[in-house]
């Protein structure tokens, strides 16, 4: 009988162990909506300041490592792809459960969305974030089909046949970049550019829209929850290149509401000409911010949380070390895209000798001829900026401020060393990185440059007498 019990233990201990290791590859790994929800989790208790609620329109758009840079503000962006209200409803209860935060901000794009349900990929991205609870099996019902619930409630069901998806990252803590999510606070960093020359902002004439009624619904219950629990509410929408009258009309009518309920609403549609919109670089696309427009949309509104909200500037506090990587994070984020800008030689060396410790970079010089003036030239024009890599040196690892390896040309010449797991090869055939081979051009200088702390290769171009080449 003891055997039997044994045994049957034993095959319990079994299947658990099996499904948990299955799980944790199979299972989806989204940033947005999944992982942010596990790095919220992670905060230091009562250590947040700012919450931010709801879709793209504002994980892409509100920056919290410039919040945090400039004024000690501890925000968090807990929002989800196309994120209807009902979603930012069951996720705000969640997310008080963990933290009392001084002021929560609903973004209202969604207000404007005529929808019953949304996508299954977007189900999942705003759903699969709650862990099993009686406030998950609600946002389940609301936000899936009849008929569908359980299959949605039951992760297994949506992920197990992904089998031809599954990568190698699938079986690490955090897919596609764990340097990122370490110390994540939610933003998406959208470097994507679409150029609006025409642009012009709608004029409010003040003509009200209907909400559709789910949205509404949701949408109250959002400001009622946050009166009931004594916490600060602002509503706001981001600007964006394609809004339109139809859209500011539902918005005029989501502000009387919020109005009736004595809570600030804030269309930053409205602003687009005292923030200083271009329509030429401030747009990722027709609904949502670049980079730059996010950083000019976040310096924007930052004054009005500090006149209209009682803040404690958190800057050197070890509790708040994670805001510190965030920003870290973000800043390099915007070293690398700058790099990749670059299109002039000298202006590009000059970059170089700007680069901190946070970068390796890797100089190697390819030409059928080796004592080509490109190479001399170049070797020198670095070194004439500071950067001491040695005119007549073929092979250079620069580390830490200072040449780690210099060495001439040699047949068949090999150098390898690894960083963050990652190994660095140089050989004839070229600059290789993780396996992937990085080197341009084969006669003229291979740089690559590799980002300590966003665990990317920051850029790599080939330097020849026609300038870079990528």
């Amino acid at each position: 009988m003891k055997k039997k019990i044994l045994y049957g233990l034993a095959l319990v201990l079994a299947i658990t162990i099996s499904f948990t290791a299955f799980h944790k590859v199979f299972s989806f790994k989204y940033g947005e909506g999944i992982y942010n929800f596990k790095a919220y989790r992670e905060l230091p208790k009562d250590s947040l300041d700012l919450l931010l609620i709801g879709s793209s329109h504002a994980f892409e758009d509100i920056n919290p490592a410039i919040l945090w840079e400039d004024d000690g503000i501890a925000a968090f962006d807990l929002c989800g792809e196309f994120q209807p209200m009902w979603n930012s409803y069951y996720n705000l209860q969640e997310a008080l459960k963990y933290q009392t935060p001084k002021l929560v901000l609903l973004e209202g794009y969604t207000l404007t969305l005529d929808l019953e349900y949304s996508e299954p990929e977007r189900i999942i991205k705003n759903t699969y974030g709650l862990k099993p609870s009686v406030n998950r099996i609600k946002s389940n019902q609301v936000s899936t089909p009849k008929g569908e619930h359980l299959s949605y409630l039951l992760e297994y069901i949506q992920y197990h046949n992904r089998y031809n998806a599954i990568e190698a990252e699938d079986f690490k803590k955090y897919k596609d970049n764990e340097k990122k999510y370490k110390g994540w606070k939610g933003f998406g960093n959208n470097f994507e550019v679409m150029e609006f020359p025409d642009y012009e902002p709608v004029i409010n004439d003040g003509t009200r829209g209907d909400i559709p009624d789910k949205q509404e619904e949701y949408y109250i219950k959002i400001i009622e929850m946050c009166q009931e629990r004594n916490i600060p509410l602002l509503i706001t929408v981001s600007p964006y290149a394609g809004y339109t009258m139809k859209e500011m009309a539902i918005h005029n009518t989501a502000a009387d509401i919020a109005a009736s309920y004595g809570v600030p609403f804030v269309n930053y549609n409205e602003y687009t000409k005292e923030m200083g919109f271009d329509g030429m670089t401030d747009a990722a696309d027709t609904g949502h911010l670049s980079a730059a427009g996010s950083a000019k949309l976040t310096h924007f509104m930052a004054p009005y949380f500090l006149e209209n909200y009682e803040w404690e500037d958190h800057t050197g506090d070890p509790k708040y070390e994670s805001w510190d990587k965030d920003a870290h994070y973000y800043n390099n984020q915007m070293i690398d895209h700058k790099l990749g800008e670059i299109t002039d030689t000298d202006e590009y060396a000059e970059e170089l000798t700007k680069l901190n410790d946070d970068f390796i970079f890797v100089v190697y010089a390819y030409s059928e001829d080796w004592s080509s003036d490109l190479i001399v030239q170049y070797m020198d024009l670095l070194a004439d900026k500071g950067l001491n890599l040695y005119g007549d040196e073929k092979a250079m690892v620069y580390e830490d401020g200072e040449v780690t390896l210099a060495s001439p040309h040699k047949e068949g010449y090999f150098y390898s060393k690894r960083f963050d797991g990652k190994e660095l090869l140089i050989d004839e055939e070229g600059i290789f990185f993780d396996r992937i081979n990085y080197g341009k051009v084969k006669n003229g200088i291979n740089i690559t440059i590799y980002d300590k702390i966003t665990g990317e290769v920051a850029d790599a171009v080939g330097i020849t007498p026609f300038g870079i080449e990528r």
